[in-house]
């Protein structure tokens, strides 16, 4: 009859342990790092939301519905009050990287800029994207700016388009009726999610490292029992 070797037969349980223990582990880390970063991107989602609802106060609609829809809009004296309002709102949230007034056209899907005081977008590239009042958006693309005629929304991950890659909050504007009119929009950099990102990813890391430390000592501490 052969002999079994309780050595080897210790050290095999033992790695089966830790081999079920650091799966479990390994699994359940995964679960928490898409909570902690779904969690982070809700927050972010909603400070995006409160930013552009509480900044559509700053705002008169009125004013903001004179400016004509043309490029020689930017000289308008309306033009440079929405536009220094939506500065001040920019420098008061330095996590803001575009911020603009924006509406519907007639044609469904398709809005237009009113104001934007960006300086006419970055043009570093050959063909650069303009955003003067009148200039055309392809709004169809992103279900939550379409959205928020009815009320405050944010994009649920991150979009692409001629800025970049961002995550956008948007809220309406309303004339003295309560009519929405336009709508607020405010831009973060991928870079801001992508540090929330790290930091959930750093999390995972440390769980999973606490993880392999408990399933070594659970491990051996089970098969010697046995």
């Amino acid at each position: 009859m052969k002999k079994i070797s309780l050595g080897s037969f210790q050290s095999r349980l033992t790695l089966a342990l830790i081999a079920a223990m650091f799966f479990a582990a390994a699994m359940s880390n995964i679960l928490i790092y898409k909570y902690v970063l779904n969690s982070k991107l809700n927050d972010l989602r909603d400070k995006l939301m409160a930013i552009a609802q509480t900044g559509t106060l700053a705002l008169d609609a009125d004013i903001l519905m004179q400016v004509p829809l043309k490029r020689e809009g930017m000289n308008t004296p309306q033009y440079r009050e929405i536009a220094g309002k939506l500065e001040e709102i920019q420098k008061a949230n330095s996590q803001i990287k575009y911020i603009y007034a924006i509406t519907r056209t007639e044609k469904e899907g398709v809005w237009q800029f009113i104001v934007d005081p960006s300086p006419a977008m970055e043009r570093t590239r050959r063909q650069w994207a303009t955003s003067y009042p009148g200039d055309k958006y392809n709004a169809a693309r992103f279900p939550e700016m379409l959205r928020a005629f009815e009320g405050p929304s944010a994009d649920k991950e991150l979009e692409t388009d001629e800025w970049g890659v961002t995550l956008s909050g948007y809220a309406p504007i309303r004339d003295k009726k309560a009519k929405a009119v336009a709508v607020l929009g405010v831009d973060i950099s991928a870079q801001e999610v992508y540090l929330i990102q790290q930091e959930a990813y750093r999390r995972l890391l440390f769980i999973l490292f606490l993880g392999i430390i408990i399933s070594l000592i659970l491990g051996m501490l089970i098969s010697k029992g046995i």
